[in-house]
């Protein structure tokens, strides 16, 4: 099932949302690759408590004076 078709089947409504440690690593002056962690905890449809963390990369390029995320994944990852 991809991302859209489970967050459109158990909407969650963030209440707190929060990242760990941000690894900034440059690739010549207009790329860069971020890893870090996020926690974030809410509430589904049902009003029941819900909560996790991942773990995620993103590739971001500098384009034109704007940077862009090309590339991201995230995994979920024990708490």
């Amino acid at each position: 099932m991809s991302y859209v078709a489970l967050h459109d089947s158990n909407p969650v409504t963030l209440t707190h949302l929060e990242n760990g440690e941000i690894t900034i690593r440059w690739y010549g002056d207009n790329v860069v690759v971020l890893t870090g962690t996020t926690t974030g905890m809410g509430t589904d449809a049902e009003g029941t408590q819900a909560s996790g963390s991942s773990a995620w990369t993103m590739v971001n390029v500098q384009r034109d004076g704007e940077w862009q995320c090309v590339v991201g994944h995230s995994t979920p990852i024990s708490q």
